[in-house]
């Protein structure tokens, strides 16, 4: 009985390469596991058993780790997230305590900020807060045209 338990673990983690979800090789290093208790002697009854906890235990440990480990996917900033940190200028001045409006890569945005800036200040995107930019004055060294591109 131990035969069939092995065969079956190579087998089905041989599978695993097909799919990629981890899945049938947790189910293979159980069956491998449960061909060691049928080599010991365990009688069917715990052979099954220990087949299916080494299963259950590989699924809900395991496999969330090598998922983490071989699918770590790498954060890309799109859409309007991706404008955090650009550089534009202020076509409508910002006040303290009311938005005003900005261009930011030849798209006008509503904007606020923490301090007064006047139309024409070349700012820097530092956060996006629903469809609102939130600015601060950028470096001196930065003309307008230059913020336009």
């Amino acid at each position: 009985m131990s035969l069939f338990w092995w065969a079956l673990g190579i087998l089905l983690s041989l599978m695993e390469v097909l799919s990629g979800e981890f899945i049938l090789v947790s189910l293979g290093i159980a069956a491998l596991a449960a061909g060691v208790a049928a080599y010991l002697g365990a009688s069917l009854p715990w052979t099954l058993a220990t087949f299916s906890a080494v299963a259950v235990l590989f699924l809900l440990s395991v496999r969330p780790f090598l998922r983490r480990l071989f699918f770590r996917a790498s954060y890309t900033p799109t859409n309007a997230e991706a404008l955090i940190g650009r550089i534009g200028y202020v076509t409508q001045a910002i006040g303290e305590g009311r938005p005003g409006r900005i261009q930011v890569d030849g798209q006008d945005w509503a904007a606020r900020a923490e301090a007064d800036l006047p139309e024409g200040t070349v700012v820097r995107v530092v956060a996006l807060k629903g469809v609102t930019l939130w600015v601060e004055k950028a470096g001196e060294d930065r003309e307008k045209e230059g913020a336009e591109a």
